[in-house]
């Protein structure tokens, strides 16, 4: 695998972001040259000694005015993304965010707009965009090997009971997030928008869902998108038993959740055929094309194996990974590279209006089964949390502990949200009001908020902890070992 030279700073020291830098390694021409915590210098530090990161500081805005990052990589909890993109884009770094990228449609606009604004890349880490079992699927679409895509069927659901205390984690706190509309619908609700290029959904949709009385979440939903088409229904070829030509148009049938275990598949339906992206299909390394022939149920199939890069002895030796598959997370990574080296300022594998489309979905479900979003009015702020480490980063199981993301009990706003807002304030006095210029980034020294509160416990215990987090995680069944 090759792409351009691109140097990353890591934004947030948890799960994620631990295989987003095991995944670089895979990748010889990127680097990590910082990564920074929210609120723990110790963390930061940890985490660079156990990866070989040459710097680490305690502090977000520190990070994105180093001259030394082209790309800033943000893991932290999503109902901090918008503040913390905003952060990183108007320093003039171009910009990777995990999934979700915001928590509504409204904010990722604006991240977006800031973006082109800023004349910086920015992109949300949909990675199962970029798998080659995936992008093979697409070509297959394109080149009409299952004839007319006509409907979509695709879930996700884990059980959190493997990994996740009730309700503790930050997966059940309405405050920071939580839900299952968050952590595992993107993924199918992307997934359908892939097979219907030309269009997206229509924006009445079908949706059920079951709410958690006792946290206010949603614990698993289903949508029912419906896409038009630029043709109409006409019979194709006028002929008695022709078939109907619909024209584009198609039906997505799609589920997710984290109360149970589900087969985690997404099938592809079309006139000609069918593909399986077979579990787990956020990440898959197989598919299954079956090529329809005259008669019911006659067809030709063939299975296809796409490996995942080979696992160095560089990414042993630092504990592996926590997730499936992650060693895929390099093939986003070079196409952002290639991208970036291009001049683009956008992934054509995901674009950003695709995720603004899913946010958009994700909110009109929450509405429907009558799910708040995390900030009500009236709501305080949570619990004192910061736009931390080791929240969950991505729709996965295990990627946070009870306690995680929280703060000190009746906590009225972060120290990390005054780091940001210092920052910006910077930003717009720099500026004239709007910000610093792309690519002109305030002084690391002149951003910096007041400084974190010494971590305890210290450095040393701070690594180990993290050690033993590692292999109690590398233990868990759905971990892929080295």
């Amino acid at each position: 695998m090759t792409a351009p030279p691109l140097r990353w700073g890591l934004l947030g020291t948890g799960r994620i972001c631990n295989d987003f830098c095991q995944a670089l390694k895979l990748l010889p021409s990127a680097s990590v040259t910082c990564v920074a915590a929210a609120s723990s210098p110790a963390a930061a530090a940890a985490f660079a000694r156990k990866h070989g990161v040459p710097a680490s500081c305690g502090g977000y805005a520190e990070l994105v005015g180093r001259a030394d990052v082209d790309c800033v990589y943000v893991g932290n909890v999503h109902v901090f993304r918008r503040e913390v993109g905003e952060l990183a884009i108007r320093a003039g770094k171009h910009v990777l965010l995990e999934k979700p990228a915001a928590c509504s449609a409204e904010d990722a606009r604006y991240l977006q707009r800031l973006a082109g604004e800023r004349g910086v890349f920015l992109a949300e880490g949909m990675w199962t965009r970029y798998f080659p079992a995936v992008e093979h699927a697409r070509r297959l679409i394109a080149d009409e090997e299952i004839g007319e895509v006509v409907a979509v069927n695709s879930d996700f659901h884990f059980n959190t009971a493997d990994s996740e205390a009730y309700p503790a984690s930050p997966l059940f706190d309405r405050k920071l997030a939580g839900g299952a509309s968050f952590y595992c619908a993107p993924y199918p609700i992307a997934a359908a928008l892939m097979c219907f290029p030309q269009a997206f959904p229509e924006e009445e949709f079908g949706a059920a869902g079951t709410r958690d009385d006792r946290t206010g979440v949603d614990l698993q939903g289903s949508v029912s998108l419906t896409f038009p088409g630029p043709g109409g229904a006409a019979p194709a070829g006028g002929g008695a038993g022709a078939a109907p030509a619909l024209g584009g148009r198609g039906v997505a049938a799609l589920s997710f959740g984290f109360v149970a275990e589900s087969a985690e598949e997404t099938v592809i339906l079309g006139t000609g055929g069918r593909i399986t992206l077979h579990s787990p299909a956020h990440c898959p390394t197989r598919l299954t094309v079956v090529r329809k022939r005259e008669g019911r149920g006659r067809g030709e199939e063939e299975v296809l194996e796409f490996p995942l890069p080979e696992i160095t002895a560089e990414v042993k030796a630092a504990g592996g990974f926590y997730y499936p598959n992650s060693a895929g997370l390099a093939y986003e990574a070079a196409a952002v590279a290639r991208v970036i080296a291009a001049g683009g300022l956008s992934s054509p594998q995901y674009t950003f209006e695709e995720t603004v489309e899913v946010l958009r979905i994700v909110e009109g479900f929450r509405e429907r089964v009558g799910v708040k979003t995390p900030f009500e009015p009236g709501d305080a702020e949570p619990g004192g949390a910061e736009p931390g480490d080791a929240e969950p980063g991505d729709a996965e199981p295990g990627d946070a502990e009870p306690g995680d993301a929280q703060g000190e009990e009746g906590g009225g706003g972060s120290k990390a949200k005054e780091q940001l807002e210092t920052a910006l304030e910077f930003a717009k006095k720099e500026g004239g009001g709007e910000g610093a210029a792309a690519g002109e980034a305030p002084p690391a020294e002149e951003v910096a908020a007041a400084p974190a509160e010494e971590a305890a416990p210290a450095e040393a215990a701070a690594e180990a902890a993290a050690n033993a987090e590692t292999d109690q995680a590398l233990g868990a069944e759905h971990v892929e070992k080295p």
